[in-house]
């Protein structure tokens, strides 16, 4: 059986999350979701994203 695994990092600054983010990886992300969400896939199945979201932030 395959488990994967999406994360999602709740930030209240997004475009300054998503360069911290970049930095972190050493890359952009892989795709962009949305106006308000970026996905890295760091392997086969797993994957993070960071979404503006300030009331879970």
């Amino acid at each position: 059986m395959t488990v994967d695994l999406y994360a999602v990092v709740a930030v209240a600054d997004y475009p300054a999350a998503l360069t911290w983010y970049e930095r972190l990886f050493g890359s952009p992300p892989t795709f962009i979701a949305g106006d308000t969400e970026a996905v890295w896939e760091l392997a086969e199945h797993r994957c993070i994203a960071v979404e503006r979201r300030p009331d879970h932030a």
